[in-house]
């Protein structure tokens, strides 16, 4: 299998995805569209570095990302909103749950630190 075709495959075979946005806030209304993040294992190029792969969108706009797991793990310890609140998506919100992601939501009190509070003390706070 070529890079792309293991890379496609990954992307549509998501490890987490969560619906987030205004579905997770309950603001949603019967317009509403649908946003998600997910993470992905990229193919072994990637891992390694001979590839670069941080995150797709497949063409459906920024709030609708896929990133890789690693990307993803950098995101949340560094406080970026759109990732962190995957964190603590309830049960309902989240669509694809893997072992790897049961793995890396259980390092929530790890990953999510003061950085958090720094970053999103610039953004209006979620209310869960």
């Amino acid at each position: 299998m070529t890079y792309e075709e293991e890379l496609d495959k990954a992307l549509h075979s998501p490890e987490l995805r969560v619906v987030v946005g205004s579905r997770l806030f309950g603001t949603n209304h019967e317009g509403s569209d649908y946003d998600y993040v997910s993470f992905i294992i990229p193919p072994y190029e990637a891992l390694i570095g001979t590839r670069d792969f941080n995150y797709s969108d497949l063409g459906l706009g920024p709030d609708n990302r896929i990133y890789s797991a690693y990307r993803f793990i950098d995101l949340v310890a560094s406080g970026c909103p759109h990732t962190t609140e995957t964190m603590f998506a309830p049960k309902e919100n989240i669509e694809v749950y893997t072992e790897l992601a049961k793995d890396i939501l259980s390092m929530r009190d790890i990953l999510v630190s003061k950085n958090v509070y720094q970053e999103w003390s610039r953004e209006p706070l979620p209310s869960w």
